[in-house]
């Protein structure tokens, strides 16, 4: 059997929290345990009807996100690890991670999850002050964040992504920078930095958005972080993997409630609605909403819109010439936009984003909007 060639990466959606995530744009289920479990069921039967479409596809990451997995059964999260890896192609070397909230890291959990061999822990921390996560309503406190690094290290995960936000209601540039310091006492290997963003709101940076960006720039670049990717900082070779495939044009293919794919010039998602998710499990198709076969130029944008929050920048020409298509003209008059604005640097075909742009895409700015 031939391989598909192009690079493919899988998320699996947990929407399910202890509360509302204020500030989080993923699909949120509060429900009580019974309902997670029949969550789990449909999931891990979409999960199997589903492999035999992509037996000729390896997959080079694994991601088990949503706003809060980690409150959800841990043997169960582990046990569906071990299903996927069986199921389906999944590369020895892949990156396979888990986001988890600092008050579900403990010995039952990491007991649990380890079922699955996850190879990287994205921690969800957004604050080390104790009045910006109250600000955020956040079910965890500095003294949970701590004990969960603790729990990280007695088992000898390593491999951990600080999650932060800035913008919180009251928080200053000095209480960022030290929030910025005290992480890195945490000794991550890779740091996230996000904007606190009202649902529908984009922030391009033209506030004071951009002093916090700048702020974890000077700190995280001069304790050697590279910033490789918008919002994105890391140690040597410890890069989020399945954030630089997915800029980089990889294939996702995507389980669970409001899960999205974009596979093979298809582009669908499955139903952000509970009861039509779970009622559909022996028939994961009926799921399916928004199905839209996308053209050569339509595929072209979005891998444009995406690659171009990699900071190393990229030959628009050999780009073009890879997708076999004219430029989109929308697009063209996007990326002029962003150069007027000094969001883009261009030389020739090649162009590259400023330190301000990777502020502004931070904030939600796209080219596919400009």
């Amino acid at each position: 059997m031939k391989m598909k060639t192009k690079s493919t990466i899988m998320y699996i959606a947990l929407p399910y929290v202890m509360n509302e995530m204020k500030y989080d744009r993923h699909v949120q289920v509060v429900g009580d345990k019974a309902s997670r479990m029949k969550y789990l069921d449909a999931l891990e039967e979409e999960i199997r009807i589903t492999a035999e479409e992509y037996e000729s596809t390896c997959f080079e990451a694994v991601r088990i996100g949503g706003s809060s997995p980690s409150v959800m059964d841990p043997d169960r999260i582990g046990r569906m690890l071990q299903l996927t890896k069986k199921l389906y192609a999944v590369d020895p070397r892949a990156e396979v991670s888990i986001k988890a909230i600092p008050n579900t890291v403990c010995t039952p959990s990491l007991t649990g999850w380890a079922y699955g061999n996850p190879t990287r822990m994205s921690l969800k921390i957004d604050s080390l002050k104790s009045e910006e996560l109250r600000a955020l309503g956040r079910p965890w406190t500095v003294q949970d964040v701590q004990n969960a690094i603790l729990f990280l290290d007695k088992f000898h995960v390593v491999n951990i992504d600080a999650q932060l936000m800035y913008g919180i209601d009251g928080q200053s540039i000095t209480s960022w920078r030290q929030t910025l310091r005290s992480v890195l006492d945490l000794e991550p290997l890779h740091v996230t930095v996000l904007p606190m963003l009202r649902s529908g709101s984009v922030d391009d940076g033209s506030g004071n958005s951009r002093d916090f960006y700048d702020a974890a720039l000077d700190i995280l670049m001069q304790h050697g972080f590279e910033h490789y990717a918008v919002g994105r900082f890391a140690k040597s070779d410890h890069r989020d993997l399945y954030h630089s495939a997915l800029l980089e044009g990889a294939d996702v293919v995507g389980f669970g409630l409001g899960a999205r794919s974009l596979n093979d010039g298809f582009a669908y998602a499955n139903t952000p609605e509970y009861g039509k998710y779970v009622e559909n499990g022996s028939d994961p198709s009926m799921a399916i909403v928004d199905p839209l076969a996308l053209e050569a130029e339509a595929q072209l944008a979005i891998h444009v819109d995406r690659r171009v929050r990699l900071m190393d920048g990229f030959d628009l020409a050999v780009m073009a010439n890879d997708f076999g298509c004219a430029f989109p003209a929308k697009l063209k008059r996007g990326i002029e936009a962003w150069v007027a604005r000094g969001w883009i640097r261009e030389s020739d075909t090649i162009i590259r984003l400023t330190n301000e742009g990777a502020c502004a895409c931070n904030g939600g700015e796209s080219l596919l909007r400009a």
